[in-house]
């Protein structure tokens, strides 16, 4: 098919009409669909437009439906009941969701078949053809698992309106602030969050998303937002659940930063703009710099900051990284004081 995705599972999930994906899977609007972008756009992970917040991996079809997880999961207490009424263990998919590491039924850890997924394309493998890469999980899971496995189930059942992405990082933020996890630059505070961590959880926790999340230290769950926002699902719900608890609690949260923390611009980005309206407001703001920059010899943020306050504010909150680059503070010791 002139294509050198494996199969339809290995597709991106790019819906122009000559793509696999939109001509074999995503084929009306309104279908619902086994994968997990709708979780991602929940958690903000979700590119704006521009091509530094896409993430470096391929988003297939495979990888959106079994989400961050390396390795298809199975609960032994499932299998052993599937062989007794059906002769055969099949998969299920709840515990192919990246938001659990247990069975909620069973309350048992969740072993790992190890095969590499440019196999899983041979054939159809049931679960007894590939026991032989069982990795089995013997720490047992306390009932913190249990409540971001339901945190989980509550974001995938969300069918409410999203945020944009930099109001759900700003909410995070904003959160470890107010609980005094960061200084004044905005730096998290390492020995404070892991004690206040730890003193939450317990040290079975911590050895858990150690051996299951390849997270050698707490303080990386925070440092993903802070240094880039493209974390594991499973890693953003897990502070999600520390620092709010519930999911409902989360969507307030997001609601009360979108409504009163957008700055003293007349653009706010709440749970009702779309994509395309954020990529006008984007290239409105940029366009205002940009026409700034030639404008002068001598460009520097103190007068764009006076003459454009309104687009200063945005690109400054919103647009950090694109704004640093055209129009840096670095060299001018009166913007350093001010932290701009």
């Amino acid at each position: 098919m002139h294509s050198q995705d494996i199969s339809v599972a290995d597709t991106a999930l790019i819906r122009h009409d000559e793509s696999l994906y939109k001509q074999y899977y995503f084929t009306h609007a309104d279908k619902p669909l086994l994968t997990l972008e709708r979780l991602r756009i929940q958690l903000g992970e979700v590119p704006d437009g521009d091509s530094t917040l896409i993430p470096a991996r391929k988003s297939t079809l495979q990888n959106e439906s079994f989400g961050d997880t390396a390795f298809w999961r199975y609960c032994p207490a499932c299998y052993e009941h599937d062989v007794a009424l059906h002769g055969v263990a099949y998969w299920h998919l709840a515990h192919q969701l990246p938001t659990t590491l247990m069975c909620t039924e069973h309350r048992c850890n969740l072993h790992e078949i190890t095969l590499k997924k440019k196999y899983l394309h041979d054939h159809l493998w049931l679960i007894n053809d590939v026991l032989s890469y069982k990795h089995e999980f013997t720490t047992p899971l306390d009932e913190h698992w249990l409540n971001i496995a339901q945190l989980g189930n509550d974001a995938l059942g969300d069918t409410q309106n999203t945020y944009a992405t930099e109001v759900i990082k700003q909410t995070l933020i904003a959160a470890l602030r107010q609980r005094g996890l960061l200084d004044a630059k905005g730096r998290l505070k390492i020995n404070v969050f892991e004690s206040s961590f730890e003193n939450f959880f317990d040290k079975n926790f911590i050895l858990t998303i150690k051996q299951r999340l390849r997270i050698k230290k707490p303080r990386y769950l925070a440092t993903e937002i802070l240094n880039g926002f493209k974390g594991r699902v499973l890693n953003r719900l897990i502070l999600v659940y520390w620092l709010f608890g519930s999911w409902n609690y989360f969507r307030i949260c997001c609601e009360w930063h979108a409504v009163f923390n957008a700055g003293n611009t007349n653009l706010r980005i709440s749970n009702q703009l779309n994509l395309n309206q954020e990529v006008e407001i984007k290239a409105k703001n940029r366009t205002q710099c940009e026409s700034y920059l030639l404008s002068t010899d001598k460009p520097n943020r103190i007068e764009f900051c006076r003459l454009f306050y309104s687009n200063f504010r945005w690109l400054l909150n919103y647009d950090r990284e694109w704004f640093d680059r055209a129009l840096p503070a670095h060299g001018f010791s009166h913007q350093t004081r001010f932290r701009f």
